[in-house]
């Protein structure tokens, strides 16, 4: 028995320009700068003196964020909203420099990366696509975090469940068509945890212009939400971005509930060592037969 899935890839690209977004860090408060280059290599990050395959690059698991940890030691901490809208913008190379330890959240969306890139244009550069392609099934429980995985089309259904009346039950299912739904969606957290947030020097730098904060009547920010399903369509959103931590995007049908950083990049690391993932390489977009 076989099943045939579409690669859904415009064709390898990169951004036409560089592009430099700097910006205050969430956690830190610190301000950082990221450049990206145009490429032709993959996804790379510059580390020590050269730039290295996003895939060889360690992750670490922490709560609050996606943070790599680079073989010279330096961390970066919230890589997950730039991830996100590379792979929402279809770009496969480029060369990115971390000045400073934490990604800028900036509006705490992708929003900001997708138009960023959209000035930059992009820039088609040939030459094979390579994805990650679901082969088996495989599921994971962490905690509260339930995912599992299945061979197919992208498609992704995630759900939360907060006990705050204003977030509540919330699930949101994208395919490739409408992962672009899912940019906006800022991040999101409840006023009652701030204050241990830094306590323990997290949310250092947020704000009501970077996050959603939500109280017992409903959101603090003086707009409100500002799309449908908000909380959950930023889980999915971190949920993608987390999954580009493989350098190339993870082609399959996704159900998660209750995703986390952490728990998102212990599902990462079970489909890699379980082997429930194929890398392929083809001429450009079309069908792949897999083995069911």
């Amino acid at each position: 028995m076989s099943s045939i899935i579409s690669i859904p890839t415009g064709g390898r690209s990169t951004t036409a320009a560089t592009v430099v977004i700097e910006g205050v860090g969430l956690h830190s408060g610190v301000r950082s700068t990221v450049r990206l280059q145009p490429g032709s290599d993959g996804l790379r990050v510059f580390d020590a003196d050269a730039f290295i395959p996003l895939r060889e690059v360690a992750v670490a698991r922490t709560p609050r964020c996606t943070r790599l940890e680079l073989p010279s030691g330096r961390r970066v901490d919230m890589v997950e909203h730039l991830f996100a809208a590379l792979r929402i913008a279809g770009i496969t190379d480029v060369d990115m420099t971390f000045l400073g330890d934490e990604v800028p959240v900036l509006d705490g969306s992708s929003s900001v990366w997708l138009q960023a890139f959209a000035r930059a244009g992009k820039r088609l550069i040939g030459g094979p696509i390579d994805c990650l392609l679901v082969v088996r099934p495989v599921s994971l429980a962490v905690g509260s975090s339930r995912f599992s995985a299945t061979p197919g089309q992208f498609f992704l259904d995630c759900m939360i469940d907060f006990p705050n009346a204003h977030i509540g039950r919330q699930r949101v299912s994208v395919d490739e068509t409408g992962l672009a739904s899912l940019a906006s969606a800022r991040t999101f957290v409840l006023d009652h945890e701030i204050a241990m947030l830094k306590a323990n020097n997290l949310a250092l730098g947020g704000s009501l212009d970077n996050a959603v904060v939500i109280g017992e009547t409903g959101p603090l920010n003086p707009e409100g939400f500002r799309v449908d399903q908000e909380c959950a369509r930023h889980k999915a959103l971190d949920f993608v971005g987390d999954l580009m931590v493989l350098g190339l995007p993870v082609i399959g049908r996704f159900e998660v509930f209750a995703p986390g950083h952490s728990a998102n990049n212990a599902f990462v690391e079970e489909m890699t060592t379980s082997g429930a993932l194929r890398r392929v390489s083809i001429a450009e977009a079309g069908p792949v037969s897999l083995a069911a």
